[in-house]
This record gives C-alpha cells, structure tokens and sequence, in this order.
C-alpha cells in the first residue's frame, strides 16, 4: 500500500509539474533571421521591410532602430515602416548587424527557439523563452567603432583645395588635415584641384590638376 501511494503522490506531482511549464507558442517549425531588403535614396538607405522584420522578431521600433542605428555608427529614423539611415554600407553588413541583434535579444540561447520577449529587472535587460521557460540576462553591447576614413592627403590622391594664402615664394598655401600644403601657380581665393606630390612631416608638395 505504501508503495501504490507514493507512486500515485510522484504522478501528482509530474501531472502538476507538466502543467506548470509554458505552452509553446511556435509551431516547431525551423525559424531563420529574416532577410533585408534594402534601397539606395542618393546618400541614404532605406530597409523596405523592416515592418516585416518588426513583426517576424516581435520587438519594439524603437529597440531594433537604435540598436541598428548605433551599430552601423549612422544616424537616421524609423517613419511609415521604413527604416532610413545615413551612408551606403553594404548589404551585407546591414545583414550582419540584424543577425547580431537576433542572437541576442530575440534567439533563445537554451533551445534555439524566437519565442521570447524581453523583460527589465532593475537595470538589467533580461531574455525570457516563453517555449522552454530559461531567462538570461543580456550582456550590454559595445558600439562597434566606426571605420576610420581615409586620409585626404596622401601621395598621389587627387583633391580639391581652398588657396588661403601666397608664400614668398609666390606658391599658393593651403591647408587640410593639419598639413601646409604647398600649390605653384595657385592664386589666393581659388578653389583649385591638386594632386598630392610629396608629404615630409605637416607639409606637403603638390601640383595643379587640370
């Protein structure tokens, strides 16, 4: 009799455990980071379906713009279902950054599974899966730094400078990039194009292009 009666209390209890786990809210089919479709508007870049994506990873506007914004180290806003950012990066950059924020603010790290949102405890951001009940707290993430741009004075680049001043030996003076740069021929208040000759230290030597 004992024996019978603690096999029917473990059956409870497996009856209650069982209850008390959390429904899956996905079919169990195998779920992919959606794909952006971009668009090139002059010097700006517009994700065309970033409403889809909104809905597909089931997070906020506002969370997923900053977080693309700050990542690709541009300025831009979300309006009408259209993400718009500042610069051209490449497809699959912009690719990249939305694989990044979907590993971490939207993929379950234990089973694998979207279905989970986002909870604050205190200041802690944390990531609860509503199919295998696990929460992790997300780590902060550091901006990427953004890629440092060439240099306009180099030997041999071809530019476009502003003569401010006449040396005494009657070359032009201009000045870019903390370089003095030396233009024979060029006459103060002209807007001349030069090619590069030579750097030494802050000066640099050039010649008028035509």
């Amino acid at each position: 009799m004992a024996e019978k009666a603690e096999q029917q209390s473990y059956l409870e209890l497996l009856r209650k455990a069982k209850k008390e786990l959390p429904q899956p809210t996905s079919s169990g089919e195998r779920w992919e980071i959606p794909k952006v479709d971009l668009m090139t508007e002059g010097r700006a870049t517009v994700v065309r379906n970033f409403e889809e994506i909104l809905q597909k990873v089931r997070r906020d506007a506002a969370h997923l713009t900053t977080f693309m914004l700050r990542e690709l180290g541009t300025a831009g806003d979300y309006e009408n279902g259209r993400l718009t950012f500042q610069g051209n990066p490449a497809p699959k950059t912009v690719q990249e950054r939305l694989n990044d924020y979907c590993r971490t603010y939207v993929i379950c790290s234990e089973c694998g599974r979207p279905d989970t949102h986002l909870e604050k405890d205190e200041r802690t951001t944390v990531l609860k899966c509503e199919a295998c009940g696990a929460h992790k707290p997300i780590q902060a993430r550091r901006a990427r730094a953004a890629p440092k741009p060439e240099p306009m004075v180099k030997e041999g680049k071809v530019i476009e400078v502003l003569i401010q001043d006449v040396s005494q030996r009657g070359d032009g003076v201009a000045k870019m990039e903390g370089y003095t740069i030396f233009v024979p021929g060029g006459r103060k208040g002209a807007q001349v194009k030069i090619m590069i000759e030579k750097i030494s230290g802050n000066v640099a030597f050039s010649k008028i292009q035509p």
